[in-house]
């Protein structure tokens, strides 16, 4: 049998192994090795006791003609570098068509719209490498998938100039920089195994979505426990621009928004976040110190400190106490 992934550099007639241990083409020796292994014994005979006679050979297939070619591709200095030559050479020759460059799924479009950074890259590859050998019906598709999000970040990259890894390799300039150029069925060996490809998809999709909020999530609440507000609104920008409705981002946006004293978009986003989540904490209270603050200017009081430190988020993104 043989393996058919037609996604992200396998289109260029390149077997990607990196993407077939579901890691970052920046990955160095000593995390190559652990995700290896981590597969093997996802794949070997002993971890499929209670799988069908069919599943331990489609587990024993994918493990000897799929997973082990991989690594012993990349399982040495030598090998590694000439993998990284090899994304080199290939971005010199697709970096003409970059701008008519476009990703298959969605996900792959967030990273290059609004991610392409090293972290986001590298939470997007991590969630989907938790579930990649999970499903043996699943398999090539996630393969197909992770190597798209390699192909989309070292176009990132290659838009940036080039950069050198943490492993000390160059990354590729616009290594698989487009999806224009015409596709070359890359094989690597099956094609008997069920795809489930839109169902897929959607579930790795939900996944990564969900990884790139919590990553502007968590910069927004470092900015704003340094007093940088209006960069933590960008950062939520970015989020509401994956998920326009998510509870969480809206709540943090109406905390920034109520330590700027600009009340009426805190009051705006706080009950998004609340139509989203009823239970949503950070938006019950910052609705509740709306409704102090409207209650104390029915009275004549200042409302003036609503956007200082002291208040209700002083605590919760490093505000002093008082």
């Amino acid at each position: 049998m043989s393996f058919q992934i037609d996604r992200g550099l396998f289109k260029f007639d390149l077997t990607d192994h990196h993407a077939v241990l579901g890691i970052s083409v920046e990955a160095d020796m000593k995390e190559i090795r652990k995700r290896y292994l981590k597969i093997a014994r996802c794949l070997h005979p002993d971890s499929c006791r209670d799988k069908s006679d069919e599943e331990k050979k489609r587990a024993n297939e994918f493990l000897s003609k799929l997973v082990n070619p991989a690594y012993e591709a990349l399982s040495n200095e030598r090998s590694l570098k000439e993998q990284s030559i090899t994304l080199k050479e290939m971005s010199r020759r697709l970096a003409k068509e970059y701008s008519s460059f476009k990703p298959e799924s969605d996900f792959a479009k967030k990273l290059l719209g609004y991610g392409g950074s090293v972290t986001a890259y590298r939470k997007a590859l991590q969630s989907l490498g938790e579930k990649q050998y999970e499903s043996l019906d699943k398999v090539l598709d996630r393969v197909g998938i992770a190597s798209e999000l390699n192909l989309v970040y070292l176009l990132r990259q290659g838009a940036k100039g080039g950069t050198v890894g943490s492993s000390g390799r160059p990354i590729a300039r616009s290594a698989a920089a487009t999806g224009a150029a015409k596709p070359a069925s890359a094989t690597a060996n099956n094609s008997s195994a069920p795809k489930a490809a839109e169902q897929t998809t959607e579930e790795v999709e939900e996944d990564v979505t969900h990884t790139y909020i919590r990553g502007y999530c968590d910069r927004a609440e470092t900015l704003m426990g340094k007093g940088n507000f209006e960069g933590a609104i960008k950062e939520l920008r970015d989020a509401l621009k994956l998920d326009p409705k998510n509870g969480r981002t809206h709540s943090l946006m109406g905390a920034n928004y109520l330590k700027l004293n600009q009340k009426t978009m805190a009051k705006v986003h706080f009950g998004k976040a609340l139509e989203s989540d009823p239970n949503n904490e950070l938006a019950q209270k910052g609705k509740k110190r709306l409704d102090q603050l409207a209650a104390k200017s029915a009275d004549g009081k200042s409302s003036s400190k609503a956007g200082g430190k002291s208040g209700f988020l002083g605590g919760l993104f490093g505000g002093k106490k008082k």
